[in-house]
């Protein structure tokens, strides 16, 4: 099959919601309100009974840091006050990350000093020491490290869970059993591991940039998606169970799968992108890039994207993906069940032709409810199109 008949598939978090992987919006709600989350004394954070801590120094830092992050969420409800739009834990990961930057940075945004005046006093008692006997110090850089700290192990260990089902993949078990497509690219931007218990549980061998090195490690190597004759996983935005091969080496900088995360009491140090906006700078970083790149140069190597639970809510994607339109040759199928709340996602020039447009279908449905014959009917709506 040449590439450009091939078709390439996009899935964001939409395709994990059968499986019983909590959604951003839940994922949001146990990082805010939670009372079971416990700080440890490695710098971890992980679910447990919080009077079992009650003696620790730290016993109070999930509270603060919690305190922080319902501050950060209000200043951008405010901010997004006339959008119909939900702020989540991706949204204030991006403030903070704004906020670190700028904080200490002499070459960052001049306007920042004055903007923060305004907040600082919302969060002045946060800063106070942990213990006023000890004396422990708890200032601004302490709380943002924390801060983020938290919300990366706890995304972590959230989506570090077996999937409970794989209905949201029927159409692609169906697609894998025709023999035309033995060999597919397929890109997602989740966290969690429901593809690869996917394919595992199929017996579908799969390529997702890992290969086995000394120990029984598999090690990432990226010019194993240079063999188009396989299927293709690559996971945009990191994983769960990527991790650096020596967390405690400046030299050893490369990344490892660890086997069997779920059983794992906290996830200290994942190899993920969490964020909005952030990720636009975090894409030239480490393998981010190597990951954006492959998407970019197989994107323009075929004429078919299908689009399953994703919000177009990533800049940098949907540069390329817009892009990638301007091109009428190529034909985009998104499935999403309110597809229609998308609209204003996309540019003018393509919001304006929502409904007239040639070379996109849209399919308002749960992606349980999809069977490839209706995916492939729509691609073949396009042929008749021309």
């Amino acid at each position: 099959m040449n590439s450009k008949d091939r078709i390439a598939f996009l899935f964001g978090a939409g395709i994990s919601i059968p499986a019983k992987i909590p959604s951003t919006g839940e994922i949001s709600e146990i990082l805010l309100n939670s009372k079971e989350i416990v700080r440890g004394l490695a710098e971890n954070f992980y679910f447990d009974d919080p009077k079992r801590s009650d003696w620790s120094l730290y016993k109070d830092i999930p509270q603060r840091v919690q305190n922080f992050l319902n501050n950060i969420k209000t200043e951008i409800e405010q901010y997004y006050n006339n959008i119909n739009r939900s702020v989540n834990y991706e949204d204030v990961y991006y403030l903070l990350d704004f906020i670190e930057y700028n904080y200490y940075e002499s070459e960052g945004n001049p306007a920042f000093k004055y903007i923060f005046k305004e907040f600082e006093p919302k969060i002045k008692n946060l800063l106070i020491p942990l213990d006023p006997i000890l004396e422990d110090s708890f200032d601004m850089n302490r709380l943002l490290s924390e801060s983020k700290r938290y919300i990366r192990q706890t995304v972590s260990k959230l989506l570090a869970k077996k999937a409970e089902s794989f209905g949201g993949l029927k159409f692609l078990k169906e697609l894998l059993l025709l023999k035309e497509y033995k060999s597919l690219d397929i890109f997602t931007l989740n966290h969690d591991t429901v593809l690869e218990q996917f394919f595992k549980f199929n017996n579908v061998p799969f390529n997702d940039g890992f290969q086995k090195g000394s120990h029984n490690i598999e090690i990432w190597n990226s010019q194993l998606f240079d063999n188009q004759d396989r299927i293709n996983l690559y996971k945009i935005h990191g994983s769960v169970d990527w991790h650096y091969y020596d967390g405690e080496s400046w030299e050893d900088n490369r990344i490892c799968k660890i086997h069997e995360i779920e059983k794992y009491d906290t996830i200290s140090n994942a190899f993920i992108l969490i964020g909005t906006h952030n990720k636009m700078s975090d894409y030239i970083k480490d393998l981010y890039l190597e990951l954006f790149y492959r998407f970019y140069i197989t994107l323009n190597n075929h004429s078919k994207l299908v689009v399953v639970g994703y919000g177009f809510n990533d800049m940098g994607i949907n540069q390329k993906i817009f892009n990638w339109l301007r091109n009428s040759s190529n034909k985009i199928v998104i499935i999403d069940p309110e597809v229609e709340k998308l609209k204003t996602k996309f540019p003018p020039y393509l919001m304006d032709r929502w409904n007239e447009n040639k070379n996109m279908k849209k399919i308002e449905d749960c992606v349980e409810n999809i069977f490839w014959n209706k995916v492939k009917s729509e691609f073949e709506t396009f042929i008749n199109l021309q």
